[in-house]
């Protein structure tokens, strides 16, 4: 996603990945995993090449169905976003394990905290909360905007392609990066919500995750109680 980003802003990826530390024929797999060391580097290159300070939330339109493996189809076949923030939840490390979440329901509002590792580029943490409304806006319509967006990192320079791509209101330099959200859109039954897709999708997910966690005895625990 980050390479057809830079591509559409006319760059040349690989040669930015090369700089940024990565071996090519490492990511040629589909479940190949990318250091975080080499993802800070490319973001940092990213913006310097694009010159472009909201970056991070356009990477999230260059996102395809596959990118977060079977994530992605879990969260597409979920009967509400309710289901599918909490698919999120459990299955984020098929993405990446340097970010956790945080999801829970506060009086009239549901809360959606992204809570990144030390290392995380901000413009990473950009383009998670661009990704995340994209399929807010996927599963219940193109003009459905949340409550608010809460920034941890500080207020870009430019903010005009960050308000007309969210379409919400925006604070930054928050405590944590949060999206905020109304009951009604969290709760609301989805025309296309499929349980048995869903289920099968979150098999194949936690299989992947057992086979990559299978030394982690904190995410073996954490799994079986929550099962």
């Amino acid at each position: 996603a980050i390479c057809r980003a830079l591509e559409a802003s006319g760059c040349d990826s690989a040669a930015l990945l090369a700089e940024a530390g990565f071996d090519l024929k490492s990511l040629d797999g589909p479940n190949a995993r990318c250091p975080l060391t080499h993802t800070e580097r490319l973001c940092r290159i990213a913006v310097a090449a694009t010159k472009d300070p909201a970056f991070g939330i356009k990477v999230a339109s260059h996102i395809k169905q596959t990118t977060f493996h079977a994530l992605s189809y879990g969260l597409s076949a979920s009967s509400t976003l309710k289901e599918a923030f909490e698919r999120v939840q459990r299955y984020c490390h098929v993405a990446s394990d340097a970010i956790e979440y945080e999801f829970w329901q506060n009086g009239a509002e549901y809360h959606f905290v992204i809570e990144p590792a030390a290392g995380v580029a901000d413009e990473s943490v950009d383009a998670l909360v661009a990704a995340y409304l994209r399929m807010c806006r996927s599963l219940i319509g193109h003009d459905y905007s949340p409550l608010r967006i809460e920034f941890r990192r500080a207020r870009p320079a430019r903010i005009e392609d960050f308000q007309s791509l969210l379409r919400a209101p925006l604070q930054f330099g928050a405590a944590r990066t949060r999206l905020v959200f109304d009951c009604d859109a969290i709760e609301r039954p989805l025309d296309g919500g499929n349980p048995e897709l869903a289920r099968h999708n979150d098999a194949i997910a936690l299989q992947y995750l057992s086979q990559m966690e299978r030394g982690n005895i904190q995410w073996r625990v954490r799994e079986g109680l929550t099962q």
